[in-house]
């Protein structure tokens, strides 16, 4: 499981990013209390968590390492 994505910030909407790691782009899913709390900084790092369903795989990202249960999708 990825716990962790450092990278640079490629594209930011409130509820999605795209992080560049080492010419990886990777596509995260966040809540707007994240969005709020991120700076404009090219470079980021954030907690991930992954969502396993029998239809799909979601990275969730956070600021923090504590995850707040109504953030979970």
């Amino acid at each position: 499981m990825i716990t962790q994505i450092k990278g640079r910030l490629v594209e930011k909407s409130p509820t999605e990013l795209v992080i560049d790691c080492n010419g990886l782009g990777y596509l995260v899913n966040i809540s707007l209390n994240t969005f709020s709390l991120l700076s404009d900084s090219e470079n980021i790092s954030l907690f991930t968590h992954l969502q396993v369903k029998e239809d799909s795989h979601t990275s969730v990202s956070y600021t923090h390492l504590t995850l707040p249960t109504s953030d979970l999708v």
